[in-house]
């Protein structure tokens, strides 16, 4: 598992054998937090040995929610 710190919480992202590519999920959660505009839906290349999309997709639709809300 891959740890992340995501908005002041760690972030798990299991590796997969096919997933998301980790250098362009991390440098969208580093550009949110930063503080910069999150993309609708983000599209990230699927690659070997890449972050499970399922976890990247449930934790960033989270993290969509708890911004608008605030």
């Amino acid at each position: 598992m891959m740890m992340l710190q995501v908005f002041g919480e760690q972030s798990e992202f299991a590796i997969a054998r096919r997933g998301y590519d980790r250098g362009q999920v991390d440098e969208y959660v580093a550009g949110l937090l930063a503080g910069g505009r999150p993309a609708n839906s983000p599209a990230f290349t699927m690659v070997r040995r890449g972050y499970k999309a399922e976890h990247v997709d449930r934790r960033l639709a989270e993290l969509s929610h708890s911004r608008r809300a605030a």
